[in-house]
């Protein structure tokens, strides 16, 4: 009677005489569950995959185990020795072993994750770190990632990161945006892209960004906006507070000392809508605001108070005069 112990010696090349011919007759009868379930364990101890084996490639390796079964009983073998025993369970292994480069070898799978105007996702990425979307925007990345490669997101919009440190594999965590990459080694931070550029702000930790040919390192409390078009770093401060670049994570938007052109650029990015300003001069003015990310009637009265003027709400349009 076959069980699992006689598998177990057979894999580690321990198999007996006996164990060879009992492993014989169970291959060449309809039931192979035992087998199967070995097989599934093996495989989800593969780096962490727990998705089993899959049922496709499970009924493909076992109807050419049986197909080369049934061609060993069609010859008349008044005798088998351990040698065809051997041939046997060789073809076993070299299907398992080509199931598994199969599986691991096919396109991994990309998820992708977007939000709407006045909308935000937190999203835990698979290497445990974690993410937080800010509104109208996209991030895409591989559903697994192979333990010791690098990881890699693809941004299009505004996100805040926080990182997973790999400090015994190394591995690297890279985002990707239209201008720049920016190369993480465990730590936070804020990447927008969105228009003409890629503004990027570090809270914690040490960032190498790659634009085009140059390069260069932030560390805490740095912000650089970079142009790919201009192929320029078109603004680079040191020392700033993070909750000028990251307060929307927490529902809150911060504007200091900006000119009320960006201010209103960035509610158009945020809650979509269009902004139509009579008296172009305001756009110049230079403002600090803070105002509620989900709530736009209250963003409004705020920045009526803030810029001295009224602002009139017509479908999808702010009229400022």
């Amino acid at each position: 009677m076959i069980n699992r112990d006689i598998i177990q010696r057979y894999l580690a090349g321990k198999a007996t005489k006996q164990d060879l011919r009992q492993l014989r007759s169970y291959l060449g009868g309809a039931d192979l569950s035992l087998l199967k379930e070995r097989m599934s364990e093996d495989w989800e101890n593969l780096d962490g995959d727990e998705a089993g084996l899959p049922p496709e490639l499970s009924r493909e390796m076992f109807r050419q185990i049986r197909s080369q079964i049934d061609q060993s009983k069609s010859r008349e073998i008044k005798k088998v020795n351990r040698r065809q025993y051997l041939a046997i369970a060789a073809s076993i292994l070299f299907l398992l072993g080509a199931g598994l480069w199969f599986w691991w070898s096919r396109p991994v799978p990309q998820l992708s994750y977007a939000t709407g105007y006045g909308e935000w996702k937190t999203l835990t990425l698979p290497d445990g770190s974690w993410v937080k979307l800010n509104a109208n925007s996209e991030i895409r990345f591989a559903a697994r990632w192979k333990e010791g490669a690098d990881r890699q997101v693809w941004l299009d919009g505004e996100a805040f990161f926080d990182v997973q440190k790999k400090p015994e594999s190394g591995a690297k965590f890279q985002v990707y945006t239209k201008d720049l990459r920016v190369e993480v080694l465990g730590t936070s931070f804020n990447v927008s892209s969105r228009g003409l550029q890629t503004d990027v702000f570090l809270q914690e930790g040490k960032i190498r960004l790659s634009m085009g040919d140059q390069e260069t390192l932030l560390l805490p409390g740095d912000f650089l906006a970079y142009s790919a078009k201009k192929k320029a770093v078109v603004k680079r401060q040191n020392a700033i507070p993070a909750e000028v670049h990251t307060s929307w994570k927490d529902g809150v938007l911060i504007m200091k000392d900006q000119p009320v052109g960006m201010i209103l650029k960035k509610l158009e990015e945020i809650y979509g809508v269009q902004t139509s300003v009579l008296d172009q001069r305001l756009l110049t003015h230079i403002k600090t605001v803070s105002v509620p990310m989900d709530k736009l009637e209250i963003a409004i009265s705020v920045l009526e108070r803030t810029f001295g003027v009224t602002i009139t709400k017509q479908e999808n349009q702010l009229v400022i005069q």
